[in-house]
């Protein structure tokens, strides 16, 4: 196993006794407004979290309490 935790990543290589299905992911190249999303991750120590959305906005940039511009 790898991990990073820095990144909240871990990598495990198994070897299958069948061919095994998989989950096709996107990216955000093809991102449309009105888009329904699925977020999956472990943030905050949290196990097995599953987040829904809809995107609102493309290439929209947003200020921190600290005045730093984020782009979205």
């Amino acid at each position: 196993m790898v991990r990073d935790q820095d990144n909240d990543i871990a990598l495990i290589q198994i070897a299958p006794r069948k061919k095994l299905a998989y989950l096709r992911l996107g990216d955000s190249e093809g991102l449309q407004v009105g888009q329904k999303v699925l977020a999956i991750g472990n943030p905050f120590g949290l196990e097995g979290t599953l987040t829904t959305g809809v995107i609102s906005s493309l290439s929209r940039s947003l200020k921190d309490e600290n005045g730093a511009r984020w782009m979205e």
